[in-house]
């Protein structure tokens, strides 16, 4: 009887053990859900997701999200690390100095990059996110022509590096300038917006007589003409950081004139007060 008492014992405590043991689960689950991950883009594109351990001159020591086993990556390799604190540390972007590939300090002296402008208007969206790439274009075509000791990075390739590395209009203001500039393999990164308001629109009218005298009489009518014409109010900022991310120019200007396409002559006028301009 005794025995038989002392094995029902033990049933009931495992069976409560393991109720007590499956009540935790649910909890240890969720607990494995909140951990968050530290991301490696690798400059061939592969990203990588675990936990940096440790990081020494050359190299990163890494492992993998659900293993142990601790990995070494050369840095060479290594484009950027997102922590999972929300903080991004550049390491080595493609197109940085790299041992062989002859890439290196040299081939970004005195290198500008022109970012997309910001452009804001009330006339049209649609035609604002047309216009960002058009006045970077523009911009870069303008200061080729008044700059002789700079070289300017094509807008298709800047553009390009931008989108490989997925930094948009979207989510720049979360990169530093000096990260952009590293990003971009240059020493200068030009930011512009171009405000443009239509401030509303102006109207002339007139008349001309149109006739003809025969037998000295003449005869003929008068035609009404008319004309309407909108008003923009213009204003274009422009930034210059530097590779270290100092701002070493900035400047903003209303145009004087009044159409669409004043733009153009106000980024002349802030040009030529630019570290880049050559007489």
């Amino acid at each position: 009887m005794k025995n038989q008492f002392l094995a029902i014992s033990k049933r009931f405590y495992v069976v409560i053990t393991c109720l007590i043991m499956l009540s935790f689960a649910p909890n240890f689950v969720l607990a494995q859900d909140d951990v968050t991950y530290d991301k490696i883009l690798m400059n061939d594109g592969e990203e990588k997701v675990g936990k940096v351990t440790a990081m020494n001159e050359t190299s990163i020591s890494f492992t993998h999200k659900g293993e142990t086993l601790t990995y070494t990556l050369n840095k060479q390799d290594v484009n950027k690390i997102e922590f999972s604190s929300g903080r991004i540390e550049f390491v080595h972007p493609e197109g940085a100095e790299a041992e062989g590939d002859g890439i290196g300090v040299q081939d970004h002296h005195n290198l500008v990059a022109v970012l997309p402008f910001s452009y804001i208007s009330n006339v049209s969206e649609k035609m604002s996110d047309q216009m960002s790439t058009k006045v970077q274009s523009d911009c870069i075509a303008a200061m080729k022509m008044k700059s002789k000791n700079f070289k300017f990075q094509d807008a298709i390739t800047t553009n390009a590096i931008l989108a490989k590395h997925e930094i948009s209009d979207a989510n720049i203001a979360s990169f530093t300038p000096d990260e952009i500039a590293h990003t971009l393999n240059v020493e200068f990164v030009v930011y512009g917006n171009v405000t443009v308001t239509r401030t509303g629109s102006t109207s002339s009218n007139g008349n001309y007589y149109s006739g003809k005298k025969k037998d000295n009489k003449t005869s003929g009518y008068t035609i009404g003409t008319g004309s309407t014409s909108s008003n923009f109010e213009t204003t274009v900022q422009m930034d210059v950081y530097n590779e270290e991310g100092e701002n070493i120019f900035t400047r903003s200007h209303q145009a004087f004139w009044q159409t669409n396409d004043a733009y153009m002559i106000t980024l002349q006028y802030i040009i030529k007060r630019s570290p880049f301009y050559t007489k």
